[in-house]
């Protein structure tokens, strides 16, 4: 019952578990079992999910976001980047931390504004794609490298972008890493982070929970069947703290202490909020449902961007944020 109060594991959890376990098998779940907590974390983003899984595979929501951050559905925030910061530059370097597969590097990289853009990741898979990829691209000038971020000597040399790409939160101490970042940059560079900054490990207030609820019951049903089983998302739970350790324990981890750590080290020069209260947890494991481009799609896809804007006004903040900071 003690674990049920604190929310350490909850019947979402087991209801996820099984989902999962019907998708990939039990080798996938084996993944969640390591003891030692790297293999985790790399069984995590190691993983490729298919149907869609994951709002960010919705294409209405990334031309959302391109609007919330740019202004301009078509435009991406590193081609707003490129076009409002970096016009008429040449030659610039770029340090990426945590790049993942290395899709805005290469963003940055097609803009012809870098001599060198060195990305490095935990993950030996994500990098091999994203070095696959960058050569099919003709990307030369991107170094993709399998790196640790706590062993990294950032003062080894200077940038003129330092770029977070959904990685700081992923990290312990967050206030130390930030400090450690600005030895990499020059009086002139900038840091750029699209961030998750909400709640650590995505333990959200009951009060959000009984709002996203309501919007979930307004969507009609048959856009809220879950991929590959035939039920229905019919509740939207905070993952128990359990699940999200085992899981992956890096997720979210302090994810809090972001923003602080960036405006405490940072001159803020640009911070735009994008939203996700709602629509983060709303979408998974429905988003298959919401890949179409009919207007019925378009429509429900309209009505939630308004219910999360009016629920990001509630609650005075956003769990996603663009920002662009300079070293003070």
């Amino acid at each position: 019952i003690a674990l049920f109060i604190m929310n350490l594991l909850n019947f979402g959890d087991f209801l996820d578990a099984y989902i999962r376990l019907r998708d990939r098998g039990w080798q996938y779940m084996k993944t969640k079992l390591h003891l030692r907590l790297s293999s985790r974390i790399l069984g995590t983003w190691e993983d490729t999910e298919l149907p869609p899984a994951n709002w960010w595979q919705i294409p209405a929501m990334q031309e959302h976001w391109n609007e919330k951050i740019s202004g301009d559905k078509n435009v991406t925030y590193p081609m707003y980047v490129a076009s409002r910061y970096l016009s008429g530059k040449q030659g610039l370097t770029m340090l990426s931390v945590g790049c993942g597969s290395g899709g805005r590097e290469m963003e940055f990289g097609a803009t012809g504004l870098f001599s060198v853009i060195d990305a490095f990741d935990f993950t030996p898979k994500c990098i091999a794609e994203a070095k696959a990829e960058a050569k099919k691209r003709g990307l030369s000038m991107i170094n993709f490298f399998v790196g640790d971020t706590y062993k990294f000597d950032f003062s080894a040399k200077q940038y003129d972008i330092i770029l977070f790409e959904h990685s700081l939160h992923h990290f312990k101490n967050v206030d130390s890493i930030v400090k450690k970042v600005k030895t990499a940059m020059h009086p002139s560079s900038l840091l750029v982070a699209n961030e998750y900054v909400g709640a650590d490990r995505f333990q959200f207030p009951k009060q959000r929970l009984f709002d996203s609820d309501l919007v979930l019951h307004k969507i009609p049903k048959k856009f809220r069947q879950r991929r590959l089983q035939g039920f229905f998302k019919n509740r939207i739970y905070s993952p128990g703290l359990w699940r999200v350790i085992q899981s992956d324990p890096s997720e979210a981890v302090e994810s809090s202490t972001v923003l602080p750590a960036l405006r405490a080290h940072f001159k803020v020069v640009e911070e735009r909020g994008w939203g996700g209260n709602l629509l983060h947890f709303l979408l998974k494991d429905i988003t298959h449902n919401f890949t179409g481009i009919d207007p019925e799609t378009n429509e429900i896809m309209k009505f939630l961007f308004l219910e999360e804007d009016r629920l990001v006004e509630k609650e005075g903040q956003h769990d996603f944020l663009f920002g662009v900071y300079a070293k003070e």
